[in-house]
Parts: structure tokens; sequence; C-alpha cells
């Protein structure tokens, strides 16, 4: 059996460059961004745990199971990452007290079994990588160590410039026949 079908959020959900993505522990399945943790001062069967909004790529394990916690009585399902069948926590189906009912809803995932990681997928976040990137090949001088030796390499042969196109630089390689040379071997 293969991988299962992933979900994501909407690319305009990861705009935001302090937003982290929420990921399965086991296999790094994406389940939250962080903007939808209500409250990190919950604790699960393990240990500390997050309130959160939304979840994707989760399954209910089962039916609903009525349970006793500290702040009450619940109907509960039992939440597992979708891909990889660990455990996550549970969702909060229905509050028998009316102080609690806004839970209902809500997932609790615990942090034993996620891990929180940066969101470098971000337009933001990905030109300013780009940015220190082109700063560091124009400070470096050269992109070509000084040890390598150009008469051996077929990129050597190929004449390339860089353009600016749309305030940004663009290599371009000439690839006609009188350009490319090859060397015999």
């Amino acid at each position: 059996m293969g991988l299962r079908y992933t979900d994501f959020f909407e690319s305009c959900n990861y705009e935001p460059s302090d937003t982290q993505i929420v990921i399965c522990g086991s296999c790094s399945s994406h389940l939250c961004l962080s903007h939808l943790i209500l409250s990190d001062n919950f604790t699960g069967s393990s240990g500390p745990a997050y309130l959160v909004d939304k979840l994707i790529n989760y399954q209910a394990d089962g039916g609903l199971i009525e349970t006793k916690m500290r702040t009450g009585e619940y109907l509960i399902n039992k939440v597992r990452c979708h891909q990889c069948s660990s455990p996550l926590g549970w969702s909060y189906k229905k509050a028998f007290s009316y102080s609690e009912a806004y839970k209902e809803g809500k997932f609790v995932i615990e942090e034993k079994y996620i891990k929180l990681i940066p969101n470098n997928s971000s337009t933001a976040a990905l030109e300013e990588m780009a940015r220190k990137s082109r700063s560091r090949r124009r400070s470096s001088g050269s992109s070509v160590p000084s040890s390598f030796n150009r008469s051996h390499s077929f990129a050597s042969t190929v004449s390339s410039t860089i353009e600016e196109v749309d305030g940004k630089d663009a290599f371009k390689f000439d690839m006609s026949p009188s350009a490319v040379k090859f060397r015999g071997a």
C-alpha cells in the first residue's frame, strides 16, 4: 500500500513568516499551523498538549468515548495521523458542562507526538533566502572554487552570463555549437 493523499492548508495561510508548521513526529505530515493553536496549557495522557482549532491529515479512531477528565465529562474521539497511524490526541465532540462547551469541535494534540518546524515556504522567507544566497555569491567573487580545474569540465565549455530579468539575477546559457566546444578524450 502506498502513501495516502495528504492535505495542506491554503497557501495564503502559510504566508506569515512567524507561522510554524505543526507536523506528525513520526512521518512529518502537516497537521496544523501555529496560529491555529488556541492554548498550550493542556495536558494529555503523555504530558503537555495543545488545544487547536483545526487539524488536517488525521483519522478518528472508532466511536465516541465518554471520559471523565479534570475539567469535566466529555464525549471524545481519539485521533491518529492518517499517514502513519501514530496517536496524536483526541477531539472533543460534546462537553457536558456549559463552561467547557468552547472545546467542542476542537482538538487536543500531545507534544510527545508532534513537532513544530519553521515555515520556510512563505514567499517572504523564500525571497529572503534567495537574497542571502545572492549576496553570498557576489561577496565570494566567484562561484567556482580556485582549486577547480576548468579544462576538464564540460560546464566550462558552455558560455554563461548573468543578466538581470525583472529585477532578479538570471543565468543565461549559450548552447550554440559555436559556443560549446567538446574536448576530446
